[in-house]
């Protein structure tokens, strides 16, 4: 009878985490207007309560995260039975991998399939170019678009830092000048998302929050 009381019980924390984790990260992510988040409105979406806590590195522009996120969530809850909500996922975009945390109007605006395949990036065959091949859901994707993990509990960080130097590559194939894409881009993150002022200072916050490190690159 205990025992099910306290199931009960981290149900519920875990149902009010998920509830109020997209009003966290949405609030961050209205705040880039001014700027990175906090250390302390970081600590703010960290700290939503969850027995296991994993962070995603992803510096490259793959997508390889939101498959390790979908199948880390799948393990804990289909796998070893947990509720949902019993792990908090979290990636961090860094390098070339902002351009994940990006929408679609930036995608189209400064032609990022093009950029990156210039750059020797090429999104693989099959995923949209025209848009964030990686923010809803398509054919064969669902359960790993970002919005799909977005609904499960998942958070996404973007490093302003490396905002900056996307700024510089989107400049150089003749978008604009770089420190107005810079500003440009940082009203431009995916919905939900929040700026952090350095992606590799942000891992390391995390991980003093007991988030265990996965590279996602691999």
């Amino acid at each position: 009878m205990v025992l099910e009381a306290s199931r009960r019980a981290f149900l519920g924390a875990a149902a009010a985490s998920i509830a109020t984790s997209g009003a966290l990260a949405t609030s961050a992510s209205a705040r880039a207007d001014d700027g990175p988040i906090s250390h302390d409105a970081l600590l703010a979406i960290a700290r939503k309560p969850a027995r296991h806590r994993q962070l995603f590195a992803a510096t490259r522009p793959n997508g390889n995260a939101f498959v390790y996120m979908r199948n880390s969530l799948n393990g804990y809850e289909r796998g070893w039975g947990e509720p949902p909500g019993s792990l908090h996922a979290i990636a961090v975009f860094n390098g070339m991998g902002v351009v994940q945390g990006l929408d679609d109007d930036a995608w189209r605006r400064y032609r990022i399939a093009d950029v990156l395949a210039a750059m020797g990036a090429r999104l693989d065959p099959g995923l949209a170019v025209d848009r964030n091949p990686w923010l809803r859901p398509t054919s064969g994707l669902e359960d790993r678009s970002i919005e799909a993990l977005q609904r499960r509990g998942c958070d996404f960080l973007v490093c302003d830092t490396a905002l900056g130097t996307a700024s510089l590559a989107f400049a150089r194939a003749g978008r604009g000048e770089d420190d107005a894409i810079h500003a440009a881009l940082r009203h431009a993150l995916i919905p939900g998302a929040a700026l952090v002022p350095s992606g590799v200072s942000a891992i390391n916050a995390l991980q003093e929050e007991r988030f265990t490190l996965y590279d996602a690159n691999v």
